[in-house]
């Protein structure tokens, strides 16, 4: 081996680990600066030893090394639209503020929604989710509280429908 090969090969190592740590660099910068949420459904905080007032709670859990701009929360569902919940969902002191509200950086609060009979059917219903004011939207679809929550408010409705029926006369009962 002549003297510029052993120049080559000690110069070519410097340079690919150079090149490798570039590569990681610019992949930590670009992670570090992506918008990460996440969204867990979780049954309502019982305040002061009564019954929580909602049946659904979702806490927003921001991962990201800066603050974001929550703009909407709502339903993910089958076909890809979304339902926002409406601006009464949010509680008292601990919890969010009015929407959009700013998140900080490794912060998280909650917003809670009563599910009600109103609602569109519960079973198109596959996630929750929450979107910020850039358009990231973060989105759950895989919680056994939620597809609790939604079956006991799908066996309500039918109830609720079936009580109504009954509780209508018949004209032919005339």
């Amino acid at each position: 081996m002549e003297l510029s090969e052993l120049i080559a090969i000690v110069a070519a190592i410097p340079g690919i680990l150079g090149l490798g740590l570039g590569i990681i660099n610019t992949r930590t910068d670009i992670e570090r600066d992506r918008v990460r949420l996440e969204i867990k459904p979780e049954h309502p905080y019982i305040r002061e030893n009564d019954q929580p007032p909602y049946d659904l709670s979702v806490e927003i859990i921001n991962h990201s090394d800066f603050p974001v701009t929550v703009a909407a929360i709502g339903f993910f569902m089958k076909d890809g639209s979304r339902i926002v919940w409406p601006q009464e969902s949010t509680m008292y002191k601990f919890y969010c503020i009015a929407r959009p509200f700013r998140l900080e950086s490794h912060a998280s609060c909650v917003h809670s929604i009563l599910v009600n009979a109103a609602m569109p059917d519960f079973k198109k219903i596959i996630g929750v989710y929450a979107e910020t004011q850039c358009g990231t939207v973060a989105v759950n679809r895989r919680s056994a509280v939620l597809k609790e929550i939604l079956a006991t408010a799908a066996t309500n409705k039918e109830r609720t429908a079936k009580a109504e029926n009954a509780s209508v006369p018949s004209s032919s009962a005339r």
